[in-house]
């Protein structure tokens, strides 16, 4: 049986203006659902995506040119000496080639 003859079924069981109050509060209460979603939800998602371009942001400038070499040195993978000397010479390099990299 189709969505809307079950429907009218259930709607046969009250009268006319029963029926017209049913569908107002039923389609009101969708109504108030819809703009709590709008308004409340918009809200939470709004800082949510303002603090994830911060958060992006910060992350950009944790690899930006100033501070990528200080965060190979404080991580635990980059910590023996050859790896330094590689960064050091990474540095030389990308400041003789004039290297922007993000």
């Amino acid at each position: 049986m189709a969505k809307g003859a079950r429907w009218i079924l259930f709607f046969q069981f009250f009268s006319a203006k029963g029926a017209k109050y049913f569908l107002f509060l039923f389609f009101f209460f969708y109504f108030f659902l819809f703009l709590f979603f709008c308004l409340f939800l918009s809200f939470y998602l709004f800082w949510f995506f303002f603090i994830f371009y911060f958060l992006s942001r910060f992350i950009k400038h944790l690899f930006s040119r100033s501070h990528i070499f200080t965060f190979l040195f404080f991580s635990k993978r980059f910590i023996s000496i050859f790896n330094f000397t590689m960064a050091i010479r990474a540095m030389i390099f990308c400041s003789k080639k004039n290297v922007i990299y993000y």
